[in-house]
């Protein structure tokens, strides 16, 4: 990720916003939805935040200013407006973590969607979000300790059981990241999961991996406002 002026912020975050609002609108319509319905979908999230990052080489990436407090504002922004609860263990929210906490923090989400399952009768969808701050490159996401593959972690991920996972990935060449299923402009889409068509009415029921990553080989942040894609993000989700 780079600094950049805030001059270059209102286009982008326009263009953003078209695109990240498709799963905000989903993401909230959980939260609105009627209270029998919202019953019928349990919420949880994985969010990172890393301002520093160390590549294969063992070599420090330059320090970003605001994943971690992004972070912060995505866990909020999931509480107020998509029903998510803010706290472990449905929510886990990791900042500057080691890759052995990400797997871990994997391990305890996926024994807490088991017991909810237990012991909450009946059918219940269970939907997952992931969203990660901070710097990637090659297919791996470079935490503080040094890289953690996105293969490894789209398998742990897979583990956990959930219906829909959404994973929300701010990083330099963050199209990449999941593990070839996106291509140079961004993601593409399955046949037959159109997002747009499945919002609001369906987005309770809709089974799949849907992938928001900044395809670029650079995630530009602001240095007053933070990173674009989360800032459209967030936006997309409290409109």
């Amino acid at each position: 990720m780079n600094d950049v002026h805030s001059a270059r912020g209102p286009a982008r975050l326009v263009r953003l916003v078209r695109v990240l609002g498709l799963v905000a609108v989903a993401l909230v319509a959980l939260g609105a939805a009627a209270p029998e319905a919202r019953a019928t979908v349990m919420r949880y999230a994985l969010i990172i935040g890393s301002n520093v990052g160390v590549d294969g080489s063992g070599a420090v990436k330059e320090p970003l200013t605001h994943a971690e407090a992004e972070a912060a504002l995505v866990r909020d922004a999931l509480r107020a407006h998509s029903g998510f609860d803010d706290r472990a263990p449905r929510t886990i929210v990791l900042t500057r973590p080691a890759r052995g906490a990400v797997l871990a923090a994997v391990s305890r989400l996926r024994a807490t969607i088991a017991a909810d399952r237990r012991d909450f009768p009946g059918h219940h969808d269970v939907l997952f979000l992931l969203y990660y701050s901070g710097h990637g490159l090659d297919g791996q996401l470079l935490l503080a300790d040094g890289p953690l593959d996105a293969r490894e972690l789209d398998r742990a991920l897979g583990g956990l059981g959930a219906d829909l996972r959404v994973n929300v990935l701010d990083a330099c060449h963050a199209a990449s990241l999941d593990g070839g299923r996106t291509v140079a402009k961004g993601v593409v889409p399955d046949r037959g999961f159109a997002l747009d068509r499945v919002v609001p009415d369906d987005a309770l029921h809709t089974d799949g991996v849907v992938w928001l990553a900044a395809s670029s080989g650079s995630a530009f942040e602001d240095p007053e406002r933070g990173g674009f894609f989360t800032t459209a993000f967030v936006e997309a989700l409290t409109r």
